[in-house]
């Protein structure tokens, strides 16, 4: 522990039954990773763990710490304090640095951290009175903001447009600054679009914003990179049953068929809705074409 050497680790976990994790000091309450962030090694750790949560092969033996009992990502020591606040306390910025890093920290592998983790570390970032750990930890707090956005549209097929504008996330979707922060969602999914979830694809998020009548979200991200819209015509659905009054035996669909309906919409349409919706004016030569 003290050198922080992640394959000694690995080998006393598998090879010797030691559960490494579960090491504790007595005297100052610090845990397992606690115990990592006071090595001088600890950059070096955090590198491989998330290397090889990412890229391991199947049969590969490795130190599991974020889908394990209570998380030791959120134990706290004695003193009430994270293990990345040690690293903080250390002045430890390139290891600090590599665990907010996207690309090989461990923010991916721990849903980017819990909102109460994130608040004890900036509060000690904030004493600390430094510049660069405070610049590596604003930037992962935009970055995590940006991920909520999207995380939260790929959701949208639970509900309603304006129920779904009012989730604190998609808070910026909701004022003047709608439009830009569009251009950086779209932005942030071209940069990362390899390591999101296939239920954040944005085909998919497009879909569902077409098929549930969410016209104004479907338009801002259309103007903000119409390159990610590779599909032309999506399917809605109707909000009313238009058999209801229709007698019996002349019905067209049965008990099983959705009567609520369904039509082609294309993304044109749909962005002209979004506009008449929401009050923007509609960008972009493609529009004026179409309306043409």
């Amino acid at each position: 522990i003290e050198f922080a050497s992640y394959n000694a680790l690995t080998w006393l976990q598998h090879d010797c039954g030691i559960d490494v994790r579960l090491v504790r000091d007595k005297v100052s309450g610090d845990k397992f990773l606690h115990m990592i962030a006071n090595s001088p090694f600890a950059s070096r750790f955090i590198r491989k763990v998330a290397e090889n949560s990412r890229y391991r092969p199947f049969d590969e033996a490795t130190l599991n710490l974020v889908d394990y009992g209570n998380r030791p990502t959120t134990e706290l020591n004695n003193n009430g304090e994270v293990w990345l606040q040690s690293l903080v306390r250390r002045g430890d910025i390139k290891a600090l640095d590599v665990a907010f890093s996207p690309n090989c920290g461990l923010a991916w592998e721990d849903y980017f951290f819990f909102g109460d983790v994130l608040e004890l570390v900036a509060g000690s970032i904030k004493e600390s009175d430094n510049p660069i750990m405070q610049y590596i930890f604003d930037a992962f707090s935009s970055f995590r903001t940006t991920y909520q956005q999207l995380d939260a549209l790929s959701k949208s097929s639970r509900t309603s447009e304006e129920a779904l504008l009012q989730d604190d996330r998609l808070a910026v979707f909701r004022g003047d600054d709608a439009k830009h922060g569009a251009k950086l969602l779209t932005r942030f999914y071209r940069d990362w679009n390899d390591r999101l979830s296939e239920n954040m694809r944005i085909g998919r998020i497009f879909r569902e914003l077409v098929e549930k009548g969410m016209a104004r979200l479907f338009q801002l991200l259309y103007e903000a990179d119409q390159g990610l819209f590779e599909i032309n015509d999506y399917m809605a659905f109707a909000n009313e049953d238009r058999q209801q009054f229709i007698q019996e035996e002349l019905r067209t669909s049965t008990e099983n068929d959705d009567d609520a309906g369904s039509f082609t919409i294309n993304k044109f349409d749909a962005c002209v809705l979004g506009s008449y919706l929401s009050g923007h004016d509609i960008d972009g030569a493609d529009f004026h074409d179409y309306l043409r």
